[in-house]
């Protein structure tokens, strides 16, 4: 795995699945059996911690009780010796660059989670790392607290150019976060590349499933006409995908769609729809959005989702135990094997 100098880079994936083992691997607190960690080309792979250039946010903040929250940013740099003028003025840009102005003499005790978690970032980053790992640093928070403080991230990053590796099993996080994403599953990289990459065309079952919500139709390759893939599904429905990427006609493959992708309908749409029958199990209003469970004949349950005043504004008229056709354009959705 390459990371970039300036990059905002996820570790993504589920609990004990890895992620918070490589980032203590990157700061020094564990070392590798194998391999090697090379940061601007130089093996750190055996540095100790305090030789790496590389600061890290905890989860818990670790904040000095005893310090106020000057004290608590500065210390850093007391430790390293900067000159007094120089510790003043890096200490009071930061301060102001992270949002903690008139905060300066309270104690941590005195703070809202939100605030320490700003500490503890600002603590970091005015050492002027190479490097900053942060281990779930928003994971004690609020959701609104957590929300905001996405944009701080974002907006202090690009401000600072400093390169960020962060560690979270929450997958908004990651995609409102991160320029790319690391997914880990089990100790093993599942698949790196852009939130819009893995959300759009995850490459494997885990991936898929891990990402949002995701709907699996199990499909057999009946034939390939041009653009337009024929597939056929468990209960001989056949449908088809417009795609022109490569399948194995011998593989077991999965239909992948995402509930945004699909709608429920009272009639059998135009042509370059697909239609399966199904049943209206339940609605599910969401506030910004409506959630369906429909099943199909052969009972398969299947999530659709639209948003406002979009497709289903008129959701309502839609009774549950009723049929309908569960529909979704053929450019939708994409393969994936079994």
């Amino acid at each position: 795995m390459s990371i970039k100098e300036g990059e905002f880079f996820c570790l993504l994936g589920p609990s004990g699945c890895g992620k918070t083992t490589l980032l203590r691997l990157i700061a020094g607190f564990e070392f590798p059996g194998s391999g090697k960690i090379l940061l601007n080309g130089e093996d750190i792979s055996l540095l100790p911690p305090n030789k790496r250039d590389i600061n890290l946010v905890f989860q818990n903040y670790a904040l000095f009780p005893h310090l106020n929250v000057i004290e608590n940013i500065s210390y850093g740099l007391k430790i390293k010796k900067i000159d007094p003028s120089e510790l003043e003025s890096r200490t009071a840009d930061i301060i102001n660059n992270i949002g903690l102005t008139g905060l300066e003499k309270r104690m941590p005790s005195q703070l809202s989670g939100g605030q320490q978690q700003r500490v503890a970032l600002a603590r970091a980053v005015v050492n002027r790392p190479k490097l900053l790992l942060l281990d779930e640093p928003l994971s004690a928070l609020d959701k609104k607290v957590a929300e905001q403080t996405i944009f701080e991230l974002t907006d202090l990053q690009k401000k600072l150019g400093i390169t960020f590796i962060y560690v979270t099993h929450n997958q908004h996080e990651s995609l409102s976060l991160a320029d790319r994403i690391a997914l880990i599953n089990n100790g093993q990289i599942e698949q790196i590349a852009t939130p819009k990459e893995l959300y759009e065309k995850p490459v494997s079952h885990f991936a898929a499933d891990f990402i949002g919500k995701m709907n699996f139709f199990e499909s057999s390759f009946e034939g390939r006409e041009n653009g337009t893939v024929n597939l056929k599904l468990p209960d001989n429905n056949n449908v088809q995908l417009h795609t022109t990427e490569k399948i194995d006609p011998d593989l077991n493959l999965f239909l992948c769609i995402r509930p945004e992708k699909l709608s429920i309908s009272k009639t059998i749409p135009e042509d370059n729809f697909n239609s399966l029958k199904c049943r209206l199990k339940h609605i599910i209003y969401m506030g910004d959005s409506i959630e369906f469970e429909v099943v199909t004949e052969k009972g398969k349950p299947v999530f659709v989702k639209t948003y406002g005043s979009g497709r289903f504004k008129d959701s309502e008229s839609y009774i549950q135990g009723e049929e309908y056709y569960l529909v979704w354009e053929k450019k939708h959705g994409w393969l994936i094997a079994q």
